[in-house]
């Protein structure tokens, strides 16, 4: 249809180019029939015009006689002469002076001798009619002077007779050859114009038929379009620029309940717009009258409600445009109704809220059984760690070793469930750290060697290629990954081999590292490698019943490993072993010289002030217990209330804090002790809790809290934590401090520690981490600005303004602030003035470097 349309286009030019030559002719033909007429016309007038030429050779001829007459009246009787002369003298005179009027107009006034002719004639004539009234003998005697005279004019006269009749021939020849010329033309002209008229004629048939064509083809256009506006579904308005419904098609009387007789004329808004929106109908018709700018014409398809006659409100979508009429602007309406799609929205919407909550239970629901779960194991591998610490007699250590590996198994196999709950919450984050890989290869061999020699197995580990020193990736991940394919491997393979190899490979414009697990096991069958990575898969094998498992741990390694960017795959031959592999990308890392320092504090030389607020009175006891083998002053609180009310009465050390406990729970009570004034508000408080999910432990943080330590506790874990806190004994004075700032292990603190700012971002959106970044600059830009001007206010008023940015800074992040805040903070509590001012100083300069990295990391976020 487009396409007869634009081809239709040059041939539309080409009959109006005929058309416009055809009445451009015609135009000219019929200028030119005018022109002619009014030659003619002229014609006519010359021809008249010699009427008087005529009349003018006559008189001429009459006086030419007249004067032969006087010139001859000497010759008669005297008597008889008088008479003619006065008989004559009146004609000739007249003759003279007409002729005079009469050749004056005409081409002679333009010959040299026609003045002087008709001078001497006119003077004669004068002369005879002065002689005319003398008397008869002065007549006679005057007679031959006259007749000399008409003797000597008589030629004069001659010749100027002579002179007019070939002029005025000439002129009548000149005229007949013009009107001949006029009256060919106008005859050609009569021609041509027939032709043209004639050509015109056809013209005009042919726009006739074309008119009855396009005429019929507009009926049957017009009938299409009726048929389309009468069978529409979605019901069709037509309205004027007053609101008025000029159309109304059977759709429209379906979904509105109104006849077309009672809706034609009608105002649209008093039919189908709901009371509220009234005015703002109106308003927009108004708008658009006055600047062409409308809400709803032209806007596309808009949702809203419309009204039924009943007064019942329904949704519609709507979509309105304006088209061209020649009484004004008129509207055209397509409504449809989406009651039923907004229904089935609402049913899908409800589906997936009623998905949602499911998840959100089943999620709930781990977390609470894990809790549930991993409390009483807690207890149980705490106590069986306890136990194996007293004297027991072989067979009790051998009763206490199978229990702590079913309990350590039981563990293993809660942790897979509920690192799938995690993945399913998308809660799984990986982080970007350098590690050496080569050291994790290494402690984890160690850690399994002697799981394989229980097997008769050999374990080991090597470089295809040369070693890496340094990488960037989640070194937690990777080794569990790594872990669960070589425990797999360990599992099923008996007297023979397990080694981890691992190679660098150059793919496309980068690098991957590649680590493969190969063993000399049973293999596993071709049939069932397409499953072997889904969740909950475990194969029938000649160790069956000594290896179990929940069939989770390959699934929980290909989320991993696909979480960090890699792949996962295998290859094996039943009966003869197997080789998984995983494949990571290669982002090499340089390892600073405190990154390489590993060592961690397992002993606290001093005795520590510890708070542990717990409900459940084995979790307690197994903390008591070793806490108190350490040598440490312990107290215990049953639930949150009870440890803030302790936390205010003294200061401890450090404070272990459940989370969930009847009464007021931990991120509750951790609130209530850092919003306090108590002696224990600025303690280290870590959380002791099974739950771990990220979400959590924002809140944990956000509460005030420092650190978590995970259910079931380990000693060497809890002890690490501790000494993290409380391990390193405080330098002799503060100002000895101050002083080996520069080169102490504060100067190699960056400014940022990014991976902190990054897993902020992550777990919070780089949204809310730029808002809590303004509000953490506004906060530090006020207190440095307050403890800028008052040189003179007491140190115990600064110290708890810049604990409280301190605060801040170590949760964004701020990692050479924090450091500095926290030497500042001391030397302040120790009463050091000199030094604590001194060090004020370097705040500015530490604070613009590193507001300047975050506030471009978060940017570029």
């Amino acid at each position: 249809m487009f396409r007869k349309q634009i081809e239709s286009e040059p041939t539309d030019n080409k009959q109006r180019t005929k058309h416009l030559a055809v009445g451009v002719g015609l135009a000219f033909a019929i200028i030119a029939a005018i022109g002619l007429s009014l030659d003619v016309d002229r014609r006519l007038e010359m021809l008249n015009a010699q009427v008087g030429e005529t009349t003018a050779l006559w008189t001429a001829s009459r006086a030419e006689l007249d004067l032969a007459i006087l010139s001859e009246a000497d010759q008669a009787a005297p008597a008889q002469s008088v008479d003619i002369l006065r008989s004559r003298v009146t004609e000739f005179r007249d003759g003279i002076a007409m002729l005079e009027d009469q050749l004056a107009a005409e081409t002679l006034q333009d010959d040299p001798r026609f003045a002087p002719a008709m001078a001497e004639l006119s003077a004669f004539a004068d002369d005879l009619a002065n002689s005319a009234a003398q008397t008869d003998a002065e007549l006679v005697a005057g007679l031959p002077a006259l007749a000399d005279r008409a003797r000597t004019l008589l030629p004069i006269m001659s010749e100027l007779s002579t002179a007019a009749r070939i002029v005025f021939a000439q002129r009548a020849e000149f005229e007949r050859q013009a009107m001949a010329g006029t009256l060919y033309r106008m005859a050609a002209t009569a021609v041509s114009l027939v032709l043209i008229l004639s050509i015109f004629a056809m013209v005009l048939m042919r726009l006739s038929r074309r008119a009855q064509a396009q005429a019929a083809q507009q009926r049957d256009t017009a009938t299409r379009l009726q048929r389309i506006f009468e069978t529409s579904l979605d019901a069709v308005l037509v309205f004027d620029s007053k609101g008025r419904i000029s159309a109304f098609n059977g759709a429209a009387e379906n979904m509105f309940g109104y006849d077309a007789e009672e809706a034609l004329g009608a105002e649209i808004a008093e039919l189908v717009v709901p009371e509220y929106r009234k005015a703002a109908f109106y308003r927009e018709l108004e708008a658009y009258a006055g600047t062409g700018a409308s809400g709803i014409v032209g806007a596309g398809r808009l949702e809203m409600e419309a009204r039924r006659k009943s007064g019942a409100l329904f949704p519609v979508e709507l979509s309105v445009d304006r088209v061209a009429d020649r009484d004004g602007p008129v509207f055209v309406a397509f409504v449809r109704d989406i009651t039923e799609r907004r229904e089935t929205e609402a049913s899908l919407v409800e589906a997936r809220d009623k998905a949602l909550a499911g998840e959100r239970a089943k999620a709930e629901f781990l977390a609470v059984m894990s809790h549930e779960m991993r409390t009483p194991l807690n207890g149980l591998l705490g106590t069986l760690s306890l136990l194996r610490d007293t004297r027991l007699d072989a067979q009790q250590k051998t009763y206490v070793n199978n229990m702590s590996a079913s309990g350590q198994l039981l563990m293993h196999h809660v942790n897979d469930v509920l690192e799938i709950s995690k993945f399913e919450a998308g809660k799984i984050l990986i982080a970007n750290t350098a590690f050496n890989p080569d050291s994790l290869l290494h402690e984890l061999i160690e850690g399994q060697r002697s799981v394989a020699e229980a097997n008769s197995n050999q374990l080991g580990y090597e470089w295809l290629s040369d070693p890496v020193p340094a990488m960037n990736g989640d070194p937690v991940r990777l080794r569990q990954v790594l872990l669960n394919l070589i425990s797999n491997a360990i599992k099923f393979t008996r007297n023979g081999s397990v080694s981890l190899e691992c190679e660098v490979l150059e793919i496309g414009d980068g690098e991957a590292l590649e680590f493969r697990v190969v063993d000399t096991g049973i293999g596993i069958p071709e049939a069932e490698l397409d499953r072997i990575f889904g969740d909950f898969e475990t194969l029938d094998s000649t160790y069956g019943r000594r290896a179990e498992g929940t069939g989770l741990g390959l699934g929980i390694s290909r989320r991993l490993t696909e979480a960090m960017g890699g792949q996962i795959g295998v290859d094996s031959i039943e009966g003869e072993g197997s080789i998984f592999w995983i494949r990571l990308p290669l982002e090499r890392a340089e390892l600073h010289d405190a990154d390489e320092t590993t060592a961690s504090y397992t002993h606290i030389n001093r005795a520590l002030d510890v708070l542990i607020v717990e409900d459940n009175q084995i979790n307690r006891v197994v903390l008591r217990d070793m806490l108190l083998a350490e040598g440490h002053n312990v107290t215990e609180a049953m639930n949150g209330e009870e440890g803030v009310r302790i936390a205010e009465m003294r200061r401890f050390d450090i404070i272990l804090m459940d989370i969930s406990m009847p009464i007021m729970d931990g991120v509750q009570a951790t609130r209530m002790i850092r919003d306090g004034d108590g002696p224990s508000h600025e303690t280290p408080i870590l959380a002791v809790t099974a739950h771990a999910l990220p979400d959590e432990i924002r809140a944990f943080g956000a509460a005030g809290m420092n650190d978590t330590v995970g259910k079931p506790i380990e000693r060497n874990d809890l002890l690490a934590k501790l000494a993290s806190y409380c391990g390193t004994e405080p330098p002799e004075s503060p100002l000895a401090m101050v002083d080996a700032e520069p080169q102490g292990p504060a100067a190699k603190i960056g400014a940022v520690d990014d991976q902190r700012l990054r897993e902020l971002m992550q777990d919070l959106g780089a949204d809310a981490t730029g808002q809590l970044l303004d509000r953490f600059i506004r906060e530090t830009d006020a207190t440095l600005e307050e403890i800028g001007d008052s040189e003179t206010r007491p140190v115990d008023d600064l110290v708890p303004r810049l604990h409280k940015i301190a605060g801040s800074a170590a949760v964004l992040g701020a990692a050479s602030l924090h450091s500095r805040l926290g030497q500042l903070e001391a030397l302040g509590k120790s009463g050091e003035e000199a030094p604590f001012r001194e060090g004020l100083a370097d705040l500015a300069p530490i604070w613009a470097q590193t507001r300047a990295e975050m506030v471009d990391m978060v940017g570029r976020a």
